[in-house]
């Protein structure tokens, strides 16, 4: 019993590692706060995110180095000076654009917006055969639909036509 108290009072005997309170904005090179900033402190291995105002608080050690990221900055380390021991320490810490923010991209087939308007309103020339399939089509539908009655060659053809289109189609959706 005695030997298992020792082992205990032993084992809490732990370096003591003093935290300190970091905080402070992150802004860009024009005084604009960087919103939702990553964190990483690399001493105590852990992460942590500001606000939308590019506030951030988060715990650290002396001599610490803090790694800071965001989309469109260039990552930026903040070293935490040594002699500080206890309390808190308030740092802006400034981030510089990594990238150019550009509003639109269309991307096109063409040299052109003109050559692509030119070739997109230019009709398209449509078969004989195709023609006379869109015509025959309308008329059956038109005849279904007011209950009038096709003639026997019409919904023929119909009905060949959607054989063909369900057979196609099967199993897939529409």
């Amino acid at each position: 019993m005695l030997t298992l108290s020792w082992i205990t009072a032993n084992g809490q005997n732990t370096t003591d590692i003093k935290h300190i309170v970091i905080s402070g904005r992150t802004l860009d090179e024009s005084g604009i706060a960087v919103t939702l900033p990553g964190i990483y402190s690399f001493t105590l291995h852990r992460g942590a995110a500001g606000n939308d105002a590019g506030a951030f608080s988060v715990n650290s050690t002396p001599g610490d180095t803090l790694f800071f990221t965001s989309t469109g900055y260039k990552p930026t380390l903040l070293i935490i000076p040594s002699e500080l021991t206890t309390g808190s320490y308030n740092s802006d810490v400034i981030m510089v654009k990594d990238t150019i923010a550009i509003d639109d991209v269309i991307v096109l087939p063409f040299r052109t917006y003109s050559e692509f308007k030119n070739t997109a309103t230019q009709p398209k020339t449509i078969s004989p055969e195709t023609e006379n399939m869109i015509s025959n089509i309308a008329l059956v539908r038109q005849q279904l639909y007011y209950h009038l009655e096709a003639t026997p060659g019409e919904g023929y053809r119909f009905t060949i036509q959607q054989m063909a289109y369900n057979a196609y189609t099967k199993g897939q959706l529409h």
